[in-house]
C-alpha cells in the first residue's frame, strides 16, 4: 500500500526541470526533480538511480543534521534547504524562493557594481567560515584518501566538517542566505581557504565567455591561464590573490582531480607543476594565447598516452605473470630440466 501510494503520488505531481548524474559511479547516482505537488507547492526532489544509491542518498539526512547541528550554536543568518518528506527512495526539499548567489554575482559583475560584487563574495566566504575550527582543535573521523592527501599550510583555518558544496550556485538569497544543496559532507576537516578557491575557480571559469564581452580600459580583468582560462575583474583579483595564485589553483586542481575520481572513477594524473601566467585585460574578447593552448592540449595527449601505456603495461605484466603459473608452463620447465640434464649426461 505504501509503495502504491507513493507511486499515486508521483504521477500527480508535475515535474518542471529534472537532472540525472549518469556519469557518476553507481553508488552516487541521483536524480533531482523540481516539483509542482498537487496543492500547487514547489518541492525539490532527489531520488536513487538504483538500490545501490539509496545510502548516499539517505546520507543526505545525516549531512543536514550535521550542518544544522554547527548553525544553531551560532547567531548565523544563513540557513539550510529542510527536509520535508522521507521515503524509501527519495527525499523531498523545501523550495527556496529567491535569488541565486551566483546569478546575482554575475550581473553585479556586468554593471559593475563593485560594492555589491564584493559583498556577495564575503557572504558566501562568511558562510564557509561559519564553519570553521581553532587552530588546534582536534579534527573529525575517517577522510576519503582525496580528503587526507591534500596539502595543509602551517595554521591554516579548517572547517570542522568537510562541506564541499559551497559553491556560489548552491546559496539562494531567500529570507535568509540559504545552502540549498549538501550532497558532498564528509567528517574530517578542510582548509576553508580550499573551498573559498573553488567557489571562485568554478565561478569565473564557467562565465568566461560572457565576462569577455565586459571587459575595457577602465574595467580592466586579469586573465588566469592555468589548468583553463578565468577572467577575474582585477579589483576582485586583487582582494583575493591569495586564493587565485599558482600555488592555491594547483592544490584545488589536485584536490578536484581526486574529488572527482571518488565521485565518477575517471583516471586520471594530477598536476604537481601547474603551468601558471596571468595577463591584464582591458579589451572586450580575449582569448586564451596559442602557445597556452597548444602545450595544453600537448598535456593532454601524453597524459592520455602515459595512462595507456600504464594500463598496456599492467595488462602485459598480468598476463605474464598468469603464463608463469600456469600449469603447461611448469611442465614446460620440468621438461626442458630434463633435457638438460641428458644433454649433459651423454655429451662426449
Amino acid at each position: 500500500p505504501g509503495r502504491s501510494q507513493e507511486r499515486k503520488q508521483m504521477s500527480n505531481n508535475q515535474i518542471i526541470a529534472a537532472l540525472g548524474q549518469m556519469g557518476r559511479k553507481e553508488q552516487f547516482r541521483l536524480i533531482t526533480t523540481l516539483e509542482i505537488q498537487p496543492n500547487s507547492t514547489l518541492v525539490a526532489k532527489k531520488t536513487a538511480y538504483t538500490r545501490r544509491a539509496q545510502p548516499h542518498l539517505l546520507q543526505l539526512v545525516r549531512n543536514y543534521d550535521t550542518i544544522q547541528a554547527y548553525i544553531q550554536k551560532k547567531t548565523s543568518d544563513v540557513a539550510l534547504a529542510g527536509i520535508i518528506k522521507k521515503t524509501n527512495n527519495a527525499l523531498y526539499f523545501e523550495y527556496i524562493d529567491g535569488d541565486s548567489a551566483e546569478t546575482l554575482l554575475l550581473d553585479v559583475i556586468i554593471k559593475n557594481d563593485q560594492k555589491r560584487a564584493k559583498q556577495i563574495i564575503k557572504d558566501i566566504f562568511d558562510a564557509i567560515d561559519l564553519f570553521t575550527r581553532p587552530v588546534g582543535e582536534a579534527s573529525g573521523g575517517d577522510a576519503p584518501d582525496f580528503l587526507a592527501d591534500i596539502k595543509r599550510m602551517q595554521d591554516e583555518k579548517m572547517m570542522r566538517t568537510a562541506i564541499l558544496d559551497c559553491n556560489f550556485d548552491n546559496f539562494v538569497y531567500g529570507k535568509k542566505l540559504t545552502l540549498i544543496d549538501y550532497e558532498w559532507v564528509f567528517p574530517a576537516t578542510i582548509p576553508s581557504d580550499l573551498i573559498k578557491t573553488r567557489a571562485l575557480v568554478n565561478f569565473f571559469e564557467r562565465y568566461f565567455d560572457a565576462l569577455s564581452f565586459v571587459a575595457s580600459p577602465n574595467r580592466p580583468f586579469l586573465q588566469i591561464n592555468a589548468h583553463t582560462a578565468l577572467l577575474v575583474p582585477e579589483f576582485i583579483a586583487s582582494a583575493y590573490k591569495d586564493l587565485l595564485s599558482k600555488e592555491a589553483i594547483t592544490r584545488f586542481v589536485n584536490f578536484e582531480h581526486g574529488f572527482q575520481q571518488f565521485v565518477n572513477g575517471r583516471s586520471g594524473q594530477a598536476k604537481t607543476d601547474l603551468q601558471y601566467h596571468t595577463i591584464l585585460v582591458n579589451y572586450c574578447r580575449p582569448t586564451m594565447p596559442d602557445s597556452f593552448m597548444h602545450n595544453q592540449n600537448d598535456i593532454r595527449r601524453l597524459e592520455q598516452e602515459t595512462s595507456e601505456l600504464k594500463e598496456e603495461n599492467a595488462e602485459l605484466r598480468q598476463k605474464l605473470q598468469d603464463i608463469l603459473e600456469s600449469r603447461s608452463w611448469k611442465l614446460l620447465q620440468r621438461v626442458q630440466g630434463a633435457k638438460g640434464r641428458l644433454g649433459k649426461l651423454f655429451k662426449p
